[in-house]
């Protein structure tokens, strides 16, 4: 396990049942925060892991959904606990939540 799935492991929980605002739904569960992770740290974390075989760059502005984020880190349930992360401090946005901060700066076609 690289140090970014370990981070995320550490800072992130799946949950069932939790106030909406305390955590991020990301479709097959809930994400919420163990504690407060370092938003900067996992941006760092992201940018150094790199694309490597699978050329997953989330900072691209487009959609990236959690089957390619999962091959790219592993895991499929890593990539939705990114997802949620991010959307809870701010470097990834969960791209289909009809609120995200995505969803309100793009349009695209559907």
């Amino acid at each position: 396990m690289g140090e970014l799935q370990r981070y995320i492991t550490a800072f992130s929980d799946i949950v069932s049942d939790a106030p909406a605002a305390s955590c991020a739904d990301v479709c097959f569960f809930k994400v919420a925060l163990r504690s407060v992770p370092s938003a900067t740290t996992l941006e760092t974390l992201i940018r150094e892991r790199g694309p490597g075989e699978h050329s997953a760059n989330i900072f691209d502005h487009h959609e990236h959904g959690y089957v390619e984020l999962g091959a790219w880190l592993g895991s499929q349930k890593l990539a939705l606990q990114l997802m949620g992360m991010g959307a809870l401090t701010g470097p990834v946005a969960v791209a289909h939540a009809e609120d995200s901060p995505w969803r309100q700066g793009h349009s695209r076609a559907r």
